[in-house]
């Protein structure tokens, strides 16, 4: 690729923050010369700076297809957490199912766009808002599993979308009542496990699914060897790792949307356990009020987070003011590294991992009322 003057004019513009500047000599470039990566980073950078976060959007899409890169990943999702979505649009589907998939921003933004996403799909949309009897043939279902935003969204985080709720409780019930459909769609069946387990199993529940769970249940515990289906249906309503002789199942070979679930609901847990056994104690919590509060996230740490958006470069703390605070004059610290932190309350540990990232030789230590949420956050800290 022949190299043009103009590009290192605009990248000085850019950095002189003369955008309007850069972005006239940048957008004849990548009209005559598309695959030029660092055109398309230039003119997404400039982009989101002055607030034109669909021309960012699709710049920064462009650049990181041509040459994946980090920071183009973090402004794709900056820009999508501004774009207004008011219609269908695969090519934008296509591109938040890898942005939600490889956590490329805060997993709740993009949740919320990836459901908004959902919500304009033909697909999904004629089933919007649901009816009691509303019925989900099984080819319909098939249809849903070839979904690859569906499947990346039920697996990253909560779907806090009321209306798409009550789609999932519909889908979960048909499911159950219709168990030849899962074979037809156990990845499905699966990633709607995934999300029921991160969500604490909020759907409402009918009578007609109760009876046919117990059924299940009953089938489950008194069969030598029950079938994935029979087991991925059972992980949509009730958490793998409390059923007795579950443990067993981690011994036999599985489809990976199967192990994917036992790993979940069943390994994690366990680890969990073992962390919270062996995590010390500072002092006993004695009062009431603590005491309930423990109690309740012993028994659901919460938020269970899947994943952690990608870190950028860490800062120092001096760095960190400095830009937080370009207009206010403080004294620098004489020494800023090791920066030691506190953090109490620190949960599934979301917010002491972001501060472990964001600075340059950060040593966090952390408190909270619950081993459990303690040990979620220890465990996904080894993750990383």
């Amino acid at each position: 690729m022949n190299h043009d003057p103009s590009l290192d004019i605009a990248a000085h513009l850019v950095q002189a923050r003369q955008y309007a500047q850069a972005e006239s000599l940048l957008i004849p470039i990548v009209q005559t010369a598309p695959n030029h990566p660092k055109a398309w980073q230039l003119l997404a950078q400039i982009s989101t700076e002055t607030g034109k976060y669909t021309q960012g959007l699709f710049a920064a899409w462009q650049a990181n297809s041509l040459q994946d890169s980090a920071d183009m990943q973090a402004l794709f999702a900056r820009c999508l957490n501004h774009v207004a979505i008011t219609a269908h649009d695969p090519q934008l589907q296509t591109a938040v199912a890898r942005a939600v998939a490889e956590t490329w921003g805060a997993p709740a933004e993009l949740a919320e766009q990836a459901g908004k996403l959902l919500k304009h799909d033909p697909l999904i949309q004629k089933h919007l808002p649901p009816r009691d009897d509303a019925h989900l043939t099984a080819d319909y279902i098939a249809a849903l599993n070839q979904h690859a935003l569906l499947h990346a969204l039920l697996q990253s985080a909560p779907v806090c979308d009321l209306a798409l709720e009550g789609f999932l409780t519909t889908l979960r019930k048909t499911l159950l009542l219709n168990p030849e459909c899962v074979k037809r769609a156990l990845p499905l069946a699966a990633s709607l496990a995934q999300q029921c387990f991160i969500n604490e199993y909020i759907y409402p529940v009918s009578a007609a699914e109760s009876t046919a769970l117990q059924t299940l249940r009953t089938t489950v515990r008194n069969t030598p060897h029950p079938t994935p289906e029979q087991r991925v249906l059972l992980a949509c309503y009730h958490p793998l790792h409390r059923i007795e002789g579950a443990d067993d199942w981690l011994h036999l070979a599985w489809p990976q949307p199967v192990d994917a679930i036992l790993r979940q609901q069943i390994r994690e847990p366990q680890t969990e356990a073992q962390l919270a056994t062996a995590m010390p104690s500072l002092t006993p919590i004695s009062d009431g009020v603590s005491q309930a509060v423990q109690a309740m996230y012993e028994e659901s740490p919460y938020p269970r987070w899947v994943r952690a958006p990608k870190a950028g470069a860490p800062q120092s703390l001096n760095a960190f003011l400095s830009t937080a605070f370009p207009l206010s004059a403080f004294t620098p610290l004489a020494c800023d590294n090791p920066l030691h932190v506190l953090i109490a309350g620190g949960g599934t540990g979301q917010h002491p991992l972001h501060t472990a990232q964001r600075f340059t030789g950060a040593q966090v230590q952390v408190i909270d009322l619950s081993r459990r949420s303690l040990a979620y956050a220890q465990r996904k800290t080894q993750e990383l």
